[in-house]
């Protein structure tokens, strides 16, 4: 059985990170093309990946933002492996603000990023995997993906649209033996929050006065208390949603959704019985409590 070539994209830290080195750890059944946007910050990855580097794992430089260079790396992995049989659009930013505060320019970046970003990724390599008659595309969703978090407007519009966008096109590409698959984690123990936060540009205060501005802050900081204390309790790691997508893999019929954990799994089930959206709201509502 020859190999399945796999293109992972985001894979300086995280999830993606954990997936790349997982597969390629699987010298038998996984060639995998672990692609981030700065090489520079590949270091954890090649200490992980160690002998498995150029190997079974190579790195190369995608930003998903930028056609030019995801066009590069699937012109190199058809010229070399005549193929493409996964793609594992994982590459994403997050954004945590009160959204009067955060300026445009930050949230074209969170679009760019997670939802414009896999829609490029998966433009570029359905043409071989049509021709090929076969394929699995893997989107990174989240729990945020089915479920909206105050003051994470951004982040999960765009994993929203990431639903979208692969449940429409999930029959289709089921006519060309292209499996699409959306995985749900949780709450992940990376630096992505730590990022995200980083990436709380702001514009100041907002336009209310200033009681009501220092309302607004009281708010968030409440929030993000009780959303830590419970998912401290509750966090997944990378690698155990790096599983997940493996399973997935080894799996000859794919559903279109996983959820990565019990909590998320009861989280979208509340979710898909919730059809006035009530219950949703007055679930978050409990974070505000002091």
């Amino acid at each position: 059985m020859s190999k399945k070539t796999v293109i992972i994209t985001g894979c300086s830290s995280g999830i993606g990170l954990a997936t790349a080195v997982k597969l390629a750890s699987d010298q038998a059944r996984y060639k995998v093309y672990a692609t981030m946007r700065n090489l520079a910050k590949s270091s954890e990855l090649k200490e992980k990946g160690g002998e498995l580097l150029n190997k079974t794992m190579f790195l190369r430089e995608l930003d998903v933002t930028d056609q030019s260079t995801i066009d590069a790396v699937v012109k190199e992995v058809i010229q070399v492996d005549k193929k493409i049989d996964v793609v594992v659009n994982n590459a994403g930013i997050g954004n945590f603000a009160i959204l009067e505060r955060v300026n445009m320019d930050t949230i074209r970046r969170v679009f760019e990023t997670n939802f414009l970003g896999t829609v490029r990724v998966t433009r570029a390599v359905l043409p071989y995997m049509k021709k090929q008659a076969s394929g699995s595309i893997i989107n990174l969703s989240s729990q945020a993906g089915f479920l909206g978090y105050p003051f994470n407007d951004a982040y999960c519009a765009s994993k929203f649209a990431i639903e979208g966008f692969s449940e429409s096109l999930a029959p289709a590409l089921k006519l060309h033996n292209i499996h699409m698959c959306l995985i749900e984690p949780g709450f992940v123990s990376t630096n992505f929050v730590a990022s995200a936060m980083a990436l709380n540009t702001v514009n100041g205060k907002t336009e209310d006065d200033d009681v009501t501005d220092d309302v607004s802050q009281q708010q968030f900081d409440t929030f993000f208390n009780n959303v830590f204390k419970e998912t401290s309790q509750i966090s997944e790691s990378a690698e155990e949603v790096a599983d997940v997508i493996k399973d997935v893999l080894a799996k000859d019929e794919k559903h279109l959704r996983y959820q990565t954990s019990e909590y998320t799994r009861k989280a979208a089930e509340a979710k898909m019985t919730d059809t006035t959206g009530d219950e949703t709201v007055s679930a978050m509502m409990k974070y505000f409590n002091q």
